[in-house]
């Protein structure tokens, strides 16, 4: 994302609305620092991260707050700081839309996907597109590799019918299970990391707060740790992709075989 975001471009603001709901603050702040720098609002789904990632950040990271600010008052042209409610009694006098995707814990169109699931032409998938559209939705970031932050996909199509694989991606946080669960540590200089928990003991940890970055917390820098109930994941994937995209991803994923078979 930092690499992205160093000469962001606009076909990658999709990644950025995704960044934008990252539980680093450093990721956060990157993603709000690209998308500020392009003109125009092209997808509602970056109001809605936004909003929600001021609601998510604690005060402490203000640097994280101060570039969603940033990001919101120059999509909407109003300047109402960092208080939070401020900006959702403006959304719901001004913005109704995006009320029922801010009610939701993960920010779940369950209306919207209801619409939409009837015209994806699931029997047209390509699953050679379908690669190309993994790696477009950063899938492969999380889910390959020996500290992938979320469970392997070879042979999820077994394990899974369309139906509940849909869901367990568009609502990743509805059932988190507990090894895929972060925590949220805290640092007696006020410093809030949120990742996996890689190594563990009594003089410190190691925490994955991304797919390609973790950070080393002493044991006495410690003030408190606490598990998140929410997934890493965030709920919005598909929502930036075509019918014909989804469509194409779960025909790639039906050919991730598990290994030996």
């Amino acid at each position: 994302m930092k690499v992205l975001a160093t000469y962001p471009k606009l076909d990658d603001d999709r990644k950025f609305i995704a960044g934008l709901e990252s539980f680093d603050p450093k990721a956060v702040t990157a993603s709000a620092e690209a998308l500020v720098t392009f003109p125009e609002l092209r997808w509602r789904s970056e109001l809605v991260a936004a909003l929600k990632a001021l609601q998510r950040l604690p005060e402490e990271d203000k640097a994280a707050r101060f570039a969603v600010v940033a990001l919101l008052e120059k999509r909407t042209k109003q300047k109402l700081g960092m208080d939070t409610k401020r900006w959702l009694a403006w959304v719901g006098q001004n913005r109704r839309d995006l009320v029922p995707l801010l009610a939701t814990n993960d920010g779940f169109d369950a209306a919207g996907w209801k619409k939409r699931q009837p015209g994806i032409p699931w029997d047209q998938g390509n699953a050679n597109r379908g690669k190309a559209v993994f790696a477009k939705a950063s899938c492969a970031a999380c889910h390959d590799g020996g500290r992938a932050l979320g469970p392997s996909l070879l042979g999820i199509s077994k394990r899974f019918g369309r139906e509940d694989l849909l869901t367990s991606i568009l609502q990743p946080s509805k059932d988190v299970s507990p090894r895929y669960r972060p925590v949220r540590i805290t640092t007696n200089a006020d410093k809030v990391f949120i990742g996996m928990l890689i190594y563990e003991a009594t003089d410190g940890v190691i925490l994955q707060t991304s797919a390609d970055t973790s950070v080393r917390i002493a044991g006495e820098n410690i003030t408190a740790k606490q598990p998140v109930e929410s997934s890493l994941m965030p709920a919005n994937l598909l929502d930036k992709l075509t019918d014909m995209e989804v469509a194409d991803l779960f025909a790639y994923l039906s050919t991730l075989a598990e290994p030996g078979r």
